[in-house]
């Protein structure tokens, strides 16, 4: 528990910033806090519900050809696990977690600069680090090109987002759906004389699309694993770790007017509030199904707590909303890992490498990180 107080601790500091320092400084600290995280996230060890799953699935990968796994479900996934499997490393696994850890806190980075965010985008989105990136991985990657999708202007990028959405579609099947985002203002008027080759070619893509996600529908196997999970499976803590994803689509409604003249891509986020009310709700029914589509509205949950700081004008009232956000969501994370069903997936926290004494780990570090090959006990 001890590295999530400490982490938590840091970023909190690096959040009261936006009080007391220059706003210029905003770029230095979220990068300096994206590397920490990267590490914090990539150099874990045996942390997280699913790690025994990606565990397996890179054992099994760097033992089969790659013919035989490429048509397979996220096969983006498993061939990324496949290349790295031919380095031949001891804990190449790691290496697997380094890399999406990489591309998820680049894309997340991207996120805030195209959206104008402010340190305290990292206290919101750090518990759900803890409970969706170090956790299930593979949709996280899908995530990170949510965030490359949300860091485009919506009108003019359709294609753009077409084409990252497929990309997301074959490292986590649910990505494939973030190219409904194209339908936003899908019929508004353009006079642009491209209009019409634009959006023919935006169709025909969309059915090939189509006919990609009928194929993979038509797999017995993903059938069977909805079934499977429907019947087997419900996440009994989804509306309270959840809670903070309805609390903000909540709160865009209630001040849209405000919101309106402050987001970037209003008009999909507004749309995507009344979508996240309805799939919050709907976790009564379909539970692991509504909370694995809540994941991808994580990105409207950091954009609504960040810019609404703004909505405060006295330094006064803009110190308590942001002490009251990190006691909030200080209290979500540790509430959520103490109290949560698979909580203790995620503790004790170990990191790859651990060297026996303080004198000792500039040595390890050295001689360790480049070849990823370490000694991982993690402490009892």
């Amino acid at each position: 528990m001890f590295p999530y107080i400490i982490m938590n601790f840091i970023i909190s500091l690096f959040s009261f910033k936006e009080i007391i320092a220059p706003k210029y400084l905003n770029k230095i600290l979220s990068f300096v806090l994206l590397l920490i995280l990267i590490l914090f996230v990539g150099l874990r060890y045996k942390v997280g519900g699913d790690w025994g799953s990606y565990d397996l699935i890179y054992y099994e990968v760097s033992k089969r050809s790659f013919s035989e796994f490429i048509y397979n479900l996220d096969s983006l996934f498993y061939a990324l696990n496949y290349f790295i499997s031919l380095m031949d490393l001891e804990n190449g696994f790691i290496l697997v977690n380094f890399t999406v850890s990489i591309f998820v806190f680049i894309s997340f980075y991207r996120f805030i600069i195209f959206n104008d965010l402010n340190p305290i985008s990292f206290v919101i989105f750090f518990p759900f680090v803890i409970m969706v990136i170090m956790g299930y991985t593979k949709q996280s990657i899908a995530l990170s090109f949510l965030f490359l999708i949300l860091s485009l202007n919506l009108d003019q990028s359709k294609l753009k987002t077409l084409i990252l959405s497929i990309f997301a579609g074959f490292f986590h099947f649910s990505g494939f759906f973030l190219s409904l985002i194209i339908l936003n203002n899908f019929f508004k008027k353009n006079k642009d004389k491209n209009f019409i080759n634009n959006y023919t070619k935006i169709i025909i893509i969309l059915i090939l699309l189509s006919l990609v996600i009928m194929i993979y529908l038509s797999n017995d196997k993903i059938i069977q694993k909805l079934i499977y999970f429907l019947n087997n499976y419900s996440s009994t803590m989804s509306l309270i770790r959840n809670f903070p994803i309805f609390l903000s689509c909540a709160l865009l409604i209630i001040y849209r007017e405000f919101f309106k003249n402050v987001i970037k891509n209003y008009n999909f986020y507004f749309k995507l509030s009344i979508f996240g009310i309805l799939i919050y709700f709907s976790t009564y029914f379909f539970s692991t199904i509504s909370d694995r589509l809540l994941v991808y509205l994580i990105p409207l949950t950091v954009i609504v707590f960040s810019k609404l700081f703004m909505y405060f004008s006295s330094k006064y009232l803009k110190f308590i909303y942001l002490f009251g956000v990190n006691i909030f969501f200080i209290c979500f994370l540790f509430g959520w890992l103490t109290l949560g069903n698979s909580g203790n997936s995620w503790l004790p926290y170990d990191i790859l490498f651990e060297p026996k004494s303080k004198n000792d780990f500039y040595k390890s570090l050295i001689k360790d990180l480049p070849r990823f090959e370490f000694v991982y006990e993690p402490k009892r």
